[in-house]
């Protein structure tokens, strides 16, 4: 991935604090699948889709990581 485009989109970065900022950034710079949050920023629907779109990453909160992961978690015990 070329990291300097998502450093570079204002579109992205319009709404977020420095810190989601940073945190997004890395996330996308380790190249995470997913990036498990509770900040405000992971309830605005748009944002996840258009960061999903754009740069394959997920952004969840810990209800919706246990919706994904719920039809695994017997084979986990």
């Amino acid at each position: 991935m070329n990291y300097k485009r998502p450093v570079n989109d204002n579109s992205m970065h319009g709404s977020l604090s420095e810190e989601d900022k940073k945190i997004l950034l890395d996330a996308l710079h380790f190249d995470c699948d997913a990036l498990l949050t509770v900040d405000r920023f992971a309830r605005d629907q748009n944002k996840k889709v258009f960061i999903f779109r754009n740069y394959s990453l997920m952004i969840l909160t810990p209800l919706e990581l246990m919706k994904i992961t719920k039809p695994y978690q017997v084979l986990c015990c």
